[in-house]
Parts: structure tokens; sequence; C-alpha cells
């Protein structure tokens, strides 16, 4: 292990390549796992990870140098200060792990520690309350003009995501997560038309992410009719000119001004 990555010599200690799948880490010391090939490693995390601190993981390296890691869940861990030695006893047929730290020593039972476990999804809602109001009943469908559009997201059990950070991303297609970040509220403005999808996930101290929620919404185009008391839009400037004007309509263009105008009486869902 060198540099916060996990490093693989083929026999006789030559050629080190990374090993692909293993984190970011610093480790602290490391033991074989009894009757295995695994390996337990004490660790910190990067500073620039979501949450630092101390954990404890184990590394498996399977076909073609692919790391597997597996973050054990110990709560304990940090009332004993700084990790400095692991060591295996065997006790009535039952691997005991005892991990030694500057400020006390834990005994655990190691057949019995279960993993760091995923996030669940968060909750994502509207924010009807600092939001623009939506244009169709049942739907969030926005005017373009002047649209705010705000979410509120939710994390469930408070003890469980008190330190949960979240990754959003707002696109008419799939697009890059964010960086984590603690931030719960999500505000959007000057949208282009079209149909969006937000999606938000929980990302826990281990690394590990959720499921994505998602909530869709679409902003309207800036032609679409305008509610009662305000100025009626007009209609583009690529459409061509209406009977009567200047020009004579015929063949395609008279098609697609009358394609545009039956699209714009029946509203958004022929947007």
């Amino acid at each position: 292990m060198h540099g916060g990555r996990c490093l693989v010599a083929k026999s006789g200690g030559q050629d080190l390549t990374p090993l692909r799948g293993s984190p970011d880490f610093s480790p602290i010391t490391t033991r074989v796992v009894p009757g295995e090939e695994n390996i337990l490693i004490a660790f910190e995390r990067p500073v620039r990870s979501a949450a630092a601190g101390q954990g404890l993981a184990v590394l498996s390296i399977g076909v073609g140098n692919q790391a597997q890691w597996r973050e054990l869940h110990v709560p304990a861990l940090g009332t004993i200060g700084l990790v400095g030695t692991l060591e295996f006893t065997q006790e009535n047929d039952h691997s005991v792990l005892w991990v030694g730290g500057t400020e006390g020593l834990l005994r655990l039972d190691y057949d019995a520690i279960a993993p760091v476990r995923k996030p669940d999804a968060p909750i994502v809602r509207l924010d009807t309350a600092h939001s623009s109001t939506t244009e169709e009943k049942g739907e969030a469908a926005f005017l373009f003009e002047d649209h705010r559009i705000s979410f509120q997201v939710f994390a469930g059990n408070y003890s469980r995501s008190k330190d949960w950070q979240f990754q959003f991303r707002l696109a008419t297609d799939r697009g890059e997560w964010s960086a984590p970040s603690p931030r719960r509220t999500f505000e959007f403005t000057n949208l282009s038309e079209g149909d969006y999808r937000f999606e938000v996930r929980a990302v826990n101290f281990a690394g590990l992410a959720s499921e994505p929620s998602s909530f869709a919404f679409r902003v309207l185009p800036p032609w679409y009719p305008a509610p009662a008391g305000r100025t009626p839009v007009t209609p583009p400037a690529w459409l061509p000119p209406a009977s009567g004007s200047s020009g004579s309509v015929s063949g395609g263009a008279a098609s697609a001004r009358a394609n545009w105008s039956s699209r714009w009486r029946a509203g958004p869902r022929n947007w």
C-alpha cells in the first residue's frame, strides 16, 4: 500500500500495479484474516472524503487484480483513539478480533461484524412554498418566464442519516453526479424549455451511495398560453405568416403553422 492506493506485485515483488476497485485511503495497520486470503485493514479516510475518521475494512483480491472492498460497521471504533494494532484469537471455534488504540481496547466477535450497508434512498419533494405555480393540474409543468423550481430532500431516520451527504444531477438526459455535499435544498431558475428529471442520492461515511430518487418536471415553451390576466404570447418567429398577411402560405408552411396552432391550444403534454 502506497500513497492511499493498493499496489499488487507479481511473484518476486516486481512490476507493481494499482489494484483496481479499491478506494483511496491511508492504511494504519493490517492483518491477514485467519483461514482466509483476505486482508483486514485499519485505515484513515482522506481529508477530502465525505466523512473523516477511521475505519475497518476487508480487502479481497479477485481475478485480474480486481479488488473487493467491504467496510465493517464498528461504531465503537471511535472510542479507543488512534488504532494501532489488530490481533486475532480463537475462542470456542469463533474468531475474536482485538483492536488496540491509544485510548482503549475493543474485543469483537469477528464473524458477527456486519458490513456497512448503503443508505436508504432519500425522499425528494417539490417545495411548493418557494416554487412557481404549476400550470397543469396533477403535473409539474412551469411557465418559461421567471420560473423558480425548489426541492427539499429528506433522509428519514436522523440518527442514521445525520452524517450523510447528497449528490444530485439535473438534465434532460443522464448526466454526471455532483460532488457530495450536506446540502438538502435545491433551487433552479432560468432553465431552457424541455423535460427534466431531478435526481438525488445519499452517500454515507463509507462512500456507499443509495439508489437515486427522482422528480420529473417540465419547463413549458416561451409561447405557451399565458394565464388569465397576462398578455398572451405571440407565435414563434420561425413560423410562416398567417393567411391574409403579406406573402402566401401553402404546402409545408401552412401545415407547420396548423400543427403549431393545434399543439399550442392542446397544452404542454403535446410539447
